[in-house]
Parts: C-alpha cells; structure tokens; sequence
C-alpha cells in the first residue's frame, strides 16, 4: 500500500477552481468483492455502496474527497440504473449533484462520455476530473495538490489529457501500472513552482505484470494507474472521437438534445438516451483510448495513501493499518480470501443491514 507520509484530511476553506468539474464513476457492479459485501449485508451490494472503511460508503468517501476541489453542484456522479435508488440515498447529503442513470453497461467508453455530455452541454469549457470511487485514499491533502498539478499540466500536454500515477512501494501484480517517458522539457513555470519545469509523458502500460516484471518496473519507478484522469471537455472529446467514433458520434446526439434544457435531462432527452443505447458498441476507455493516445502525461500521486479496494486481498491491505478497529469488515475479507472462488457463501450475514442502514453506512 502507498504510504501516507503524514496525517491528512479534508483541506478546508481552499479556493475552488470555477471551471472544474468532476465526473464519478459508480456505475461497476462490484463482482470481485461481492463476496465480502454479501458476507456483511447479505445480498451483493456493489462495492462503491458498502461501508467498508468507517462509517461512510467509498461513494461518500469520493464525494468529500473531491469537495475542496469541486462543489457538488459541479459533480456528475454515472450510475446504474437499478442503482440509481440507492445511489439517491447515499448522495442526499451532497445538496446539487447531479446522477446520471445509464441505461446499460457498455463498459467504461459509454461510461465516461455520458457525464461528460452533460458537463459539456452545462460547461462546454469546463476542466474535468474522472476518477473511480472504489479507491481508499486516506491522504486527502496530497490527493488534491496532485490533481492541482494535473489541471495546470493538462493544459499544455499534447494530448489534453492527464493520469495520475501513484507512488508505487511494492511489486504489485494485481495493479496496472504507468511507465513514464525521460521528462520532456516541455516548459511552464508551473511545477513547484519552479521555472522550467518539465512534464512526465506515458511511454506505455502494463497490466497486472508478473512477479519478475513488477518488480523491474517498481525498480524503475514506474507508478501504478490510478485512473484518476484530468483533462478538458474538449479533449476528452475528441480522443473519443479519434478513438471511438461510432460511441462518440451518437453522443453529439445527446449533447444537442441535453442542449435544448440547459444540460438537464428531460423525458425527450431521456427516450432519446435509452434509443442510443440499444445501438451503443461496447467500448473500454482505458483500452481504447488511452492506450492508444499519443501525448498522454501523467502525474506523481504523492502522500496520499492511495490503494485500490478492487479484490479482497487488495482491501485487506488498504485496511490494514486499521484492522484492529475493523474486526467486522476484516473477518469477511478473511472469509471471502479462504473461499474458493464461485463457491456461493451460505452463511448468515454478520451484519445483515438493510438498505436504510445501508445508506446511514454506520457499521465499523
């Protein structure tokens, strides 16, 4: 797990940047962990809905992480549409988000360009943030400098576009991992706040490694993906367009549609969606774009803790540091780790919580 060099929480009273916006991406059904949430809710509640570290949902912890960069009212937060109930609940307390139900899973192409049409029809100028919100980032103060960074690297990358790599202190095969180019001498001013500053490019990826290539690559100081992306509305677009055409294309359809209310879906807007849908081509953005994007930069993740909750081995690791006082949560990671995998857990749930306790995500 990535270190946290210091206590860090939320940054209060800091300056928001008006033309950022945010998009979270709570729309994956969470299969790799239902095990452990089935263990403890009894049914199989997608990841980014559990409480499982604290007393507030991963979706909630995304949701104050973002708040000293982007006020809710500038958060579009992509759904399912069997969640989008659950999702009204949990995000109650955040006055102005704006959820977005997405008619299918058509992977994470689809996923990000449905957000991003409706900044774009609100805030067609708008820098974006992306990020996933199934990730422990206990760190808040470093997630922010970092993403800071990003919007003022963003701006002269010569994709548009910027990842944020975190700090890498293990060989982890479960992890994707960024490999930077030697720095590019591309100058601002920025970093730092030094004169001259160079950025890091994306020379390439590799996906979940083996053991000997994890750890050449930890030697080398390759970072692991975070996939936490920075970028401008137009950039984004238009890698989507160079790389996925077809899915962008009926996107722009939205977009005029969603233009006609001010970037609020009505049930024209609604139908008009729904119809895309039944025609949209599957795409992974990750894969399709940003593999394939030339000029992509990407930023140091520092001191910020940041790990990835995708796997039962990989929470029990983000949790670690607090185990002791987790001795619910923990017992059904162990069960789900010492179940083989398919087996179907016929327990009783440890805490059986129903939907209401749930949203209240107070269990420790």
């Amino acid at each position: 797990m990535n270190q946290v060099t210091r206590p860090m929480g939320p940054t209060g009273n800091v300056k928001k940047n008006p033309e950022l916006w945010a998009i979270v991406l709570a729309a994956g059904e969470g299969k790799r962990l239902a095990q452990v949430t089935r263990r403890l809710y009894g049914w199989d509640v997608p990841k980014q809905f559990a409480a499982l570290d604290g007393n507030v949902t991963l979706l909630q912890q995304t949701m104050n992480r973002l708040a000293p960069l982007v006020p809710a009212d500038r958060t579009v937060v992509v759904v399912a549409a069997d969640r989008r109930d659950l999702a009204d609940m949990q995000l109650a307390q955040y006055p102005g988000v704006q959820i977005v139900s997405q008619p299918a899973n058509a992977g994470t192409g689809p996923g990000i360009l449905l957000p991003m049409s409706v900044i774009k029809a609100q805030a067609p100028d708008a820098t974006v943030i992306v990020t996933p919100s199934d990730h422990h980032v206990p760190g808040v103060d470093g997630f922010v400098a970092s993403v800071r960074r990003a919007q003022e690297v963003a701006r002269r990358a010569p994709a548009g576009l910027v990842l944020l790599g975190a700090e890498a202190d293990e060989p982890a095969v479960d992890l994707g991992w960024i490999v930077p180019e030697a720095q590019s001498g591309e100058q601002d001013g920025h970093q730092g706040g030094k004169a001259g500053a160079p950025i890091d490019l994306v020379q390439h990826f590799v996906e979940k490694p083996p053991q000997m290539v994890a750890e050449e690559l930890l030697v080398r100081g390759a970072l692991w993906n975070t996939l936490v992306l920075v970028g401008s509305v137009s950039a984004f677009w238009g890698q989507a367009h160079r790389r996925m055409p077809r899915q962008a294309a009926r996107f722009d359809t939205y977009v005029t549609v969603l233009e006609r209310t001010g970037g609020h879906e009505d049930s024209t807007a609604k139908a008009v969606l729904e119809r895309l849908y039944k025609s949209m081509p599957p795409a992974d953005f990750s894969r399709t774009v940003l593999q394939n994007a030339e000029g992509l930069a990407v930023v140091r993740l520092k001191n910020s803790g940041w790990c990835d909750c995708g796997t039962p081995d990989r929470l029990a690791t983000c949790l670690e540091d607090t185990a002791d006082r987790r001795p619910i949560i923990m017992e059904a990671i162990r069960h789900s780790i010492d179940t083989e995998p398919g087996r179907s857990l016929t327990d009783r749930p440890v805490l059986g919580l129903t939907l209401r306790t749930l949203t209240a995500g107070q269990h420790g």
